[in-house]
């Protein structure tokens, strides 16, 4: 009876180590489509911001901030394989809980004073 429970328990463990390992395989073929449509979501949001600049939504000098910004992590997912990710915080003030705030403070639903600022 021991040794069967052995051989059960040896097969269960075996399996959750294998299978993880198999699901998890990465599919090359599709990562030239990845790095594709992440340069055509860079390129859009690049005219994006042109646009807010040009209706005068932001400023040049926060347009070109934003789009500075944005180059730099779009290099860095770049030379990181586009790898998936949930981001930078976002649900609440400082990234933690829900709430307005996922914006540092800037943006629909923030405080008056922006995270940091000083209110005198």
């Amino acid at each position: 009876m021991s040794k069967k429970l052995l051989v059960i328990l040896l097969a269960v463990g075996l399996m959750l180590v294998a299978v993880p390992i198999v699901l998890g395989a990465t599919d090359n073929s599709k990562l030239g489509d990845i790095a594709k449509l992440q340069q055509q979501i860079y390129d859009l949001r690049q005219q994006l911001i042109q646009k807010y600049v040009e209706s005068g939504q932001i400023t040049p000098e926060q347009g070109k901030f934003m789009q500075n910004r944005m180059e730099q992590m779009y290099q860095y997912q770049q030379q990181n394989g586009f790898q998936p990710g949930y981001g930078c915080g976002g649900m609440g003030p400082g990234g933690r809980g829900f709430g307005p705030g996922g914006r540092g403070g800037w943006g629909p639903g923030a405080a008056t004073t922006p995270q940091g600022a000083n209110p005198s």
